[in-house]
């Protein structure tokens, strides 16, 4: 990138600032200003040259890096004491990846006795003795929402830890350092106080962690960011949340999706629930509009339905959707456009799902 195309980078963002205060602070905008500069200079830094492995830029797609004092890392400070960053991998994956060993000198030197890490992968897991100790696990799976009651563990932890002394930070990773690592970073921004709306604190952990503005992007891991908003606007806390108990009647998919040269599909729903996997495949298809499962289901607190479509040979997730039962409103029905479906909300041109397409799930209260 040349020095005119890096002035123009600069001059963008200073337009943005400008021209897009963030509403949901709390008396911290001049600071919020200040980190996103020193963030656009870091990445004005970047294109200048200064970035030294290729591979590991390529890897990082549109993620923000750390290069400075000799790093090259897949690593963002979204505060002065939060950072989100990409996995330390050892082996030939460090090749790619961050390497565990840079990693390490990274928070030797410039956080010495100072920092803690916090391990959201639950398909991999490295030996704490690379940290001295200092790691935390709160496992959830890849393109998934975490379970909402370790959300509330997760901040409290980072909570004590940060107001403990000034100097300490908390890194925060997934695999990628992305979409999870982001759920929980803006979940603490809310808990913290530093935000008091879901969307002010996606769009600025966007800011701070990607060079595109996209952070967390997946439907059902925003849905737990903003359920998490809600839950502390009631000033509860993990134990204040209502375990309701609910049964669901019916699976209503409106306008049907096109999967095959009929211009249909045959789809089958799973519904997960804590241990417990529901399979239901019995279905109408009503006036060649919308299509309804039948069901008896009865399930409580964090749940995922999973949509199918079954061929001859093989079967394929059409979308998916995570909920939690506490959050529903009085009506019983749960209304899911296709925009905040996941999977569903990448099909930009429509060929498999309409414009109008929505899941509507009909459900009522259970008595304890």
């Amino acid at each position: 990138m040349d020095q005119e195309s890096v002035f123009d980078l600069s001059s963008t963002l200073d337009f943005q600032l400008e021209t897009l205060p963030f509403y949901g602070v709390r008396g911290r905008s001049e600071e919020l200003s200040e980190l996103i500069k020193q963030n656009l200079q870091n990445n004005v830094n970047n294109n200048k040259g200064l970035f030294t492995n290729p591979i590991k830029q390529l890897v990082s797609k549109q993620k923000n890096r750390f290069v400075q004092g000799g790093f090259d890392l897949d690593l963002s400070y979204i505060t002065e004491q939060i950072i989100a960053m990409g996995y330390p991998a050892n082996d030939y994956e460090a090749i790619y990846r961050n390497s565990m060993e840079d990693v390490q000198k990274f928070f030797n030197r410039r956080h010495k006795d100072h920092y803690r890490i916090i391990n959201l992968c639950s398909e991999r897991k490295y030996n704490h003795a690379y940290f001295d100790g200092n790691v935390s696990e709160y496992p959830f799976e890849d393109h998934q929402a975490p379970q909402f009651s370790m959300i509330f563990e997760l901040c409290n932890e980072i909570h004590n830890f940060i107001c403990q002394d000034k100097q300490n930070v908390v890194a925060i990773h997934c695999k990628a350092g992305k979409g999870r690592t982001g759920v929980m970073i803006c979940c603490y921004m809310l808990f913290s106080g530093m935000f008091n709306n879901s969307y002010e604190a996606m769009r600025f952990y966007g800011i701070m962690r990607t060079k595109n503005k996209k952070g967390v992007t997946i439907p059902s891991q925003i849905r737990y960011i903003l359920y998490f908003e809600k839950a502390l606007s009631f000033g509860f806390e993990a134990q204040d949340i209502p375990q309701n108990k609910i049964q669901i009647s019916q699976i209503r998919l409106i306008t049907i999706p096109i999967m095959n040269c009929q211009n249909s599909c045959n789809p089958y729903i799973l519904i997960q629930n804590n241990q417990s996997k529901i399979l239901v495949s019995k279905f109408q298809i009503v006036k060649d509009s919308f299509i309804i499962f039948m069901t008896d289901a009865v399930v409580e607190g964090d749940t995922r339905i999973i949509c199918y479509n079954k061929s001859l040979l093989s079967k394929q997730i059409m979308f998916q959707f995570w909920f939690h039962t506490s959050f529903l409103d009085d009506t019983g029905l749960l209304i899911i456009d296709k925009y905040m479906l996941d999977k569903a909300v990448k099909d930009k041109n429509h060929k498999v799902f309409s414009p109008n397409f929505r899941v509507e799930v009909q459900t009522f209260t259970l008595l304890n």
